[in-house]
């Protein structure tokens, strides 16, 4: 502040207080000083002639910090990398911020400095690193969510996919299970390394995503080898080790078509959303869709290895988890004994014949299945039986889309607060909220930028100076632009006498621009006194040379100012329209012919998130219906055109019902709001998909609609419903993050895969039971007599 009022330790010492108050309520309007931006919460008089108070104050030390390119999942976890011109710069930092810390730590792992604490003052401070190490925080903070994920999914798996502890329970398999996961999130995020795709803080949501969508697959799979194996059972064959494998390959082919169909899917809405101008999304995108489909390659392979090895273990009677523990059959040895008793009784049956009825007499036991499942199933078929119920659940699914897309969408708001970026008890979104209430503006570097234009000549030079003029006078410039050309003018004018006359423009300029002391090069009329002292040096980064015909001339000059950034997006972004709308309006005004619309452009940091932010309505619904016509295209190929039809229907009601829940939930559309709803393409598809294949290939071997639904719904119905509580139960820990993009996360996740269920296991079969008739079996359902079905 006293370099910009020119003060210093003597001038300031010969000063009364009459005189420093107004020295400061001169610099509290002049734009120069910018003295608002300095000093906080200043109070004027009713009158503004005098500042009555202010309450805090800010230092800024300019420097420069290597970029900081996260390129390692290990460096997304541990917040570390290997450069060690990065390391050192943020070791600097971080002892900067524990030196000048307190009242509340800088950082989470700085203890608070009490030697800095005054009765009527505190110190605090961030730096260049805060942004990253806060936004970084998010990530590293997600690892602990991360590792009570896979124990909730590793405790429902145990629950789902066996039965008594250790004899029938399936404890080692889910241990595999999880393996496959993690296997396929190595081997994914290891394809994008490889082919240069760059990680973010995001990246990491999805191992939740994989997480679930992984355990679904898996229930899809173990639940149809049980089928299988309950046919063997009731076909009253003797189940042999080769028939357990025969099992399991059926297993296999019935379940892999849908989970190839469903993997597929994925892979091509996170391919096609990755076509989208938003680099960080591509990314994203590109990373989920190859971990997914390797995903899909892991299960039907190395799970189905361990699913083997785990089917050996249980029919040789050991025990889950200690395998080299062998168990005996209680059950069998029942049976050995109501065979002798019978044998003594009745020496005209044979042994075996006893054996074969005990079977046959389970085998009628199991047959009826009693299970709350299938009496939700049986009364549910009843329910839609009735026409005017089904009509009245598809009409409300299809009064979600012209709500969501066409009222919802338009009320939205855009773009999420700059502290929502940030861990909810974040030291720098502290800084920002306490600036943006204090201090004038939060400031962000902007620039205005000439290419190509004639620099030497006199009138362009003029015209530059009347355009900067122009855009100081704009409300969003507090540091005005301060153009190096006229400076140096002002400047040759003073010193006429050292300008070699031989010389060129630019040869002089240069001269100039190599001073490194701070020079004066403006004076005050008629006066002696200097108006304006700059370091001309200072400008050679902003000015980009040429070398033509032996010569060096300027191709490129960035003026630089400084512009408010607020914490508010769409507040930033109208104040980002503005100021280019005015040097668009000045560009096409008739004074200035020597510069056109497109040799001048003005740029700010804060334009990399508005653009972006005020895109973004455009961009959802562009990705969403070209992933939703992909996803759509691959679906036509293995689904009856009218299931395809439907299944449509159904991605467009979810992401309408999703808009809404936007709308509810204060949710604004941002990057994470782009990310769900690109997800929600192909995860909302699966469980529609799953019970449109089940339904087409219902292997009752009945061609009424009513019963083939039935047997989708009984059979693959539950493993779908299996899959969405696991799904949810893998996102469920995101709820408790202390950050608002996870917790968004998790309510957009959570309510695609709540609609993702009510659209399978609801709408799908509304429209099935109006429609039905006319999707017929396939051949190979009506020869195969393999019943889906539980019951």
């Amino acid at each position: 502040i006293f370099a910009r009022l020119r003060w210093n330790e003597t001038i300031l010492e010969n000063m009364t207080q009459i005189d420093i108050d107004n020295a400061f309520i001169s610099a509290y309007y002049n734009p120069e000083v910018a003295l608002p931006t300095f000093v906080g919460d200043i109070q004027l008089s009713s009158d503004g002639n005098s500042i009555l108070s202010a309450t805090s104050i800010r230092f800024f030390l300019p420097g420069k910090s290597p970029s900081d390119k996260v390129t390692y999942v290990r460096d997304l976890l541990s917040g570390k990398s290997d450069s060690k011109v990065l390391d050192d710069a943020k070791l600097w930092e971080q002892e900067f911020l524990q030196y000048v810390c307190s009242g509340v730590p800088c950082s989470p792992n700085i203890q608070e400095k009490s030697s800095w604490n005054r009765d009527n003052y505190i110190v605090s401070g961030v730096t260049s690193r805060s942004i990253s190490d806060e936004v970084n925080r998010n990530a590293t903070e997600s690892v602990m969510y991360m590792q009570g994920a896979l124990f909730l999914i590793l405790l429902l798996m145990w629950l789902m996919l066996g039965g008594w502890p250790l004899r029938d329970s399936r404890f080692a398999l889910g241990v595999g299970a999880l393996v496959t996961i993690n296997c396929s999130l190595i081997c994914g995020f290891g394809i994008t390394s490889l082919v240069q795709v760059p990680l973010s803080d995001m990246s990491l949501i999805l191992v939740f995503v994989v997480v679930g969508v992984g355990v679904d697959d898996i229930i899809i799979v173990v639940d149809s080898l049980d089928r299988q194996k309950k046919y063997q059972n009731e076909r009253m064959e003797k189940f042999s080790n080769e028939e357990s494998i025969e099992c399991i390959a059926k297993a296999i082919g019935d379940a892999g078509p849908t989970i190839f169909l469903t993997s597929f899917t994925n892979l091509v809405a996170f391919l096609v959303a990755a076509t989208t101008d938003f680099g960080g999304a591509r990314w994203f995108c590109i990373s989920g869709g190859f971990i997914l489909f390797s995903l899909f390659l892991l299960t039907v392979t190395f799970f189905t290895a361990i699913l083997t090895i785990d089917e050996k273990r249980r029919e040789q009677k050991r025990l889950d988890c200690v395998c080299c523990i062998k168990y005996s059959n209680g059950e069998e040895k029942e049976k050995r004994s109501m065979v002798k008793k019978e044998e003594k009784d009745n020496n005209l049956v044979s042994s075996e014949e006893v054996l074969e009825n005990v079977k046959i007499t389970t085998k009628d036991c199991e047959a009826y299945d009693t299970s709350v499942f299938s009496k939700i199933v049986s009364g549910w078929i009843q329910l839609l039986s009735n026409r005017i119920i089904s009509a009245t659940i598809v009409v409300i699914f299809l009064c979600l889309i012209p709500i969501g897309f066409g009222i919802i969408i338009p009320r939205l708001t855009l773009g999420a607060d700059v502290a929502d970026y940030f861990p909810d008890d974040s030291y720098y979104s502290a800084y920002l909220s306490d600036s943006q209430k204090l201090y004038e503006s939060l400031s962000s570097p902007t620039y205005l930028i000439f290419k190509d234009i004639a620099f030497d000549d006199p009138s362009v030079r003029i015209q530059i100076s009347q355009l900067i003029l122009a855009l100081n006078n704009d409300d969003i410039v507090f540091s005005p632009y301060q153009s190096m050309f006229q400076d140096y003018d002002n400047y040759a004018a003073l010193v006429t006498s050292n300008v070699t006359q031989n010389n060129t423009y630019f040869q002089e300029f240069e001269k100039f621009l190599q001073i490194t002391i701070p020079t004066c090069v403006k004076i005050v009329p008629s006066s002696t006194e200097c108006e304006r002292i700059i370091t001309p040096v200072d400008h050679m980064n902003n000015i980009v040379w040429s070398n033509e015909d032996g010569k060096n001339i300027v191709k490129v000059v960035r003026i630089p100012s400084k512009a408010p950034y607020t914490n508010v997006i769409f507040e930033t972004i109208a104040l980002m329209n503005n100021h280019r709308d005015t040097l668009k309006k000045e560009l096409e005004s008739k004074f200035l012919d020597k510069i056109g619309p497109e040799d001048a452009m003005v740029w700010a940091w804060g334009f990399l998130f508005t653009e972006r932010e005020e895109q973004m309505r455009r961009m959802i619904v562009q990705t969403i219906l070209y992933a939703a016509l992909a996803v759509l295209a691959v679906v036509s190929l293995f689904l009856h055109p009218l299931s395809v039809f439907i299944i449509a229907l159904s991605i467009a009601s979810i992401d309408g019902a999703l808009f809404i829940i936007m709308y509810l939930s204060e949710i604004p559309i941002d990057a994470t709001s782009f990310l769900c709803l690109t997800m929600s393409i192909g995860l909302s598809v699966d469980y529609a998909c799953h019970i449109a294949h089940a339904f087409e290939n219902s292997q009752g071997g009945s061609t009424i609609v009513i019963e083939r639904l039935r047997d989708a719904l009984a059979g693959v119905g539950k493993s779908v419903a299996k899959g969405g509580v696991s799904t949810f139960t893998g996102i469920c820990v995101l709820a408790f993050s202390n950050s608002n993009i996870f917790r968004t996360f998790f309510k957009l996740l959570f309510s695609t895969v709540i609609l993702g269920l009510s659209v399978g296991l609801v709408f799908f079969p509304a429209c099935i039971t109006l429609v039905g008739k006319w999707i017929k079996p396939t051949k190979l359902s009506i020869d195969n007599n393999v019943p889906s079905q539980d019951s």
